[in-house]
């Protein structure tokens, strides 16, 4: 860009005018009352979720990953896997297996889940979108770590 000189002459445009809008179709229709969305938004999430945070449906703790027995209906939209490595009522011990299974070089994760008043944080290793590389994954922990008994499990968030 040069500064010198008297630069661009501006470009004269034609004036614009607007077209007239029709509105006599959005006076016909009601406005919600304010803030009404919000309200069923909440009540949704309310019916959805207990009042500690957890799913009804399925005892995990909101935002933490959904891991169901391998029999359980898939997960929708996509099915994935995981291998589950224990559920402990101690979350310094979830969290020490989980941190083992880090520094030995596998993705480990938490999943915090309430069954009736008991809570319990699992450790599982994963995902994985095929069931077959969850099945060697499987047998490669279980000869890695004999004193757990990993197991496949359906993974969903």
């Amino acid at each position: 860009m040069l500064f010198d000189g008297a630069g661009i002459e501006p470009l004269e445009l034609p004036p614009v005018t607007p077209e007239p809008i029709d509105v006599s179709a959005l006076e016909d229709r009601a406005a919600p009352p304010a803030g009404a969305g919000l309200l069923a938004a909440r009540d949704a999430l309310r019916a959805e979720i207990d009042p500690e945070g957890y799913r009804r449906e399925t005892g995990t703790r909101i935002g933490d990953p959904v891991l169901a027995e391998e029999t359980a209906a898939p997960p929708a939209p996509a099915e994935a896997w995981a291998v589950q490595m224990g559920s402990f009522s101690s979350r310094d011990n979830a969290v020490a297996l989980r941190d083992r299974l880090r520094n030995d070089g596998y993705d480990a994760l938490l999943s915090n889940v309430k069954a009736s008043a008991t809570k319990l944080t699992r450790v599982a290793v994963g995902p994985m979108i095929e069931r077959d590389a969850a099945v060697r994954l499987r047998q490669e922990l279980d000869d890695r770590y004999r004193d757990l008994k990993p197991r496949i499990v359906r993974f969903s968030h």
